[in-house]
This record gives C-alpha cells, structure tokens and sequence, in this order.
C-alpha cells in the first residue's frame, strides 16, 4: 500500500517496509453504466495534482454518529452490520474477506483478458486493486494494527506482501478515483443493515468524508479540463466520460436536501465505479495473469495458516 498511501500523505509505521501498490484501487458488482471501451492505454500525461490533506486527518475529522433517528440515512429497521465486526482491530475474518475478493476479482479478470474482452478485464482489475487498497485505507492503519493481537498479525503479514504484489501488477485508474469509488462502496455494506444503529452511520461517514474529498480532487482538477484538452481523443474522451460520471456520483453524495438513502449510495457507488473504470488503462493478458497468481498465492498462505491456527486450538 505504501506508493498509494504515501502519495495521499497517509503514513504507516507497520507498512514503512512493504513493497507498495501502484499509483492507484469490492465488493458487490455495481452495474455498468455505458463507460466507453475507447480507453486510454496511459493516463500519466495528466498533470499531478496538489497533495490533498493526509488521510489520518481526514478520517479524524469525520462526523460523529447521531443519536437516535437523527441518523443522516433513511434505512430500513431490522441487524447491524457494524455490530457484526470487530471495528477496533485489524480484523482476520475481515482480511480473509479482503483476500479472497480480490482473489476472485483477479481470476476474472484473467480469464476476460484471456478471451480479448478488455472491458470486463478493466472492471475486475479495478475491483481487485480496490479490495486491497480498503484493507490499507480502514484496517491496516496503526492504531488497529497496535491493538491487535500479536499471533493475529503473524497472519496478516504472512499474506499481505504478496497480495500488494498482485495489486502492483493490475493497471488501475488514478490514486483518488479508486480510493473514493472503493470507499464508497463499502459505505454500502453499512448503509444496507437490516437494523442500522450509531456505530453503522460512524462508519458510513468514516468512508464518505474522504470519498468526496477525492471526488472533488479527481473531478474538480485531476480531470480539469486545462488538464485534458491536450491529451490525445481516446485519453480526452476517456477523462470527459469519468467527469460525467462524477458529477452524477456527487449528485447522489451531496443531494443538498433530506438525507442520503442507501439506494443513492449504491447509484453513486456504480457512476463512481465507471469513472475509475473509464481511467483504468487497458490490461495486458500477461499483467492480469501475474496479479491472479500472485493473489492466489496470498490466499493460499492465508488459509495455511488459518488451518494451522484450527489445529492449533488458537
């Protein structure tokens, strides 16, 4: 996670020796929203932009959970998701989660690259980087890592090498679109509790506070239009069809009236999604392949060790 992390000013002592992710990336398959196949092979001709404010800072300053039914989201009454999982440590359950999702995401991608179908290929990429970059983003962080048991680590640190490996190898669209789509999205899986209470409506805002500090970043100046006019037409149309889709993004996001439902979430989840596609370069079958295997690995090392810790009794 580390090139990622580092360009959004987020620092961790726990991945200082790790190799990184690229310039950056699931979760439930948002639908597609007509992005266009004419993509770009390489987006690094957009200027870079200023260093927004580091994560750390951004996540402190999330709002905090309103009492009561002053929640900020209309949701149905019934289990909270949050209350399921252990949010004050890095979750195992939750890395296995992490791994093997973007494990998956990975073959898929892989086997769409193999059959020439780049569009599916960009999309599996996208979703498989972005599973990894949540897990740096919202567990890995080092007031969770401090507060997790040591044998709980070993694990984690197993694994967590070769699955950063594998996301190196998948193309992906700039750090801040793929940071906000992923963030959004698993909003989602908090805003869709059968019985959401405070600690849901904490993590919603812990994931949309910084998300739209990247929509803004990634619509507002990474894709500015005195950025983009001089990229050549298939980079220039890819960054007009991501802009579109952001605005709609911010649309659901920042409504302006009432409160935010989990039905706008998920349509901003999905034009967000598509504009991270629309910036993804396209995948090579070779590149894919390696991430899949590489991703593969780290799965496998995660359940060895899984099985040893049930045999163990630990």
């Amino acid at each position: 996670m580390l090139g990622g992390l580092l360009s959004l000013g987020y620092t961790s002592a726990r991945t200082a020796g790790m190799p990184g992710l690229p310039d950056l990336p699931a979760v439930p398959d948002p639908p597609s929203l007509g992005t266009s196949k004419d993509v770009p092979d390489d987006f690094s001709d957009i200027p870079a932009v200023p260093d927004p404010p580091s994560l750390e800072e951004l996540l402190r300053q999330a709002a905090a959970p309103a009492p009561g039914n002053n929640s900020p989201l209309l949701l149905p009454p019934s289990t909270s998701y949050a209350g399921t999982i252990d949010t004050g440590v890095a979750c195992l359950p939750c890395f296995r989660r992490h791994v093997s999702t973007a494990t998956t995401a990975a073959e898929h991608a892989a086997a769409a690259a193999a059959r020439g179908d780049t569009q599916q290929a960009r999309e599996e990429s996208v979703r498989a980087a972005g599973e990894v970059l949540l897990f740096g983003l919202y567990d890995y962080t080092p007031a969770k890592v401090s507060a997790t048991d040591p044998a709980t680590m070993r694990v984690i640190d197993a694994a967590l090498p070769t699955l950063l490996q594998a996301a190196e190898a998948l193309p992906q669209p700039p750090l801040p679109a793929l940071a906000g789509w992923a963030s959004v999205n698993e909003a989602v899986r908090f805003a869709r509790s059968e019985e959401p209470d405070a600690g849901d409506t904490e993590q919603i805002a812990l994931r949309l506070r910084p998300a739209l500090r990247w929509l803004d970043e990634t619509e507002s100046l990474l894709l500015a239009p005195e950025r983009t006019a001089a990229l050549p037409p298939a980079q220039r149309q890819a960054a007009r069809t991501a802009a579109d889709e952001l605005r709609q993004a911010r649309h659901y996001l920042a409504p302006g009236t009432g409160p935010l439902t989990a039905d706008g979430l998920e349509q901003a989840s999905a034009h967000y999604f598509a504009a991270a596609v629309a910036l993804t370069p396209t995948p090579t079958p070779g590149s894919v392949e390696q991430a899949r295997a590489l991703a593969s690995e780290a799965r496998d090392a995660l359940d060895d060790h899984l099985m040893e810790r049930m045999r163990a009794g630990r």
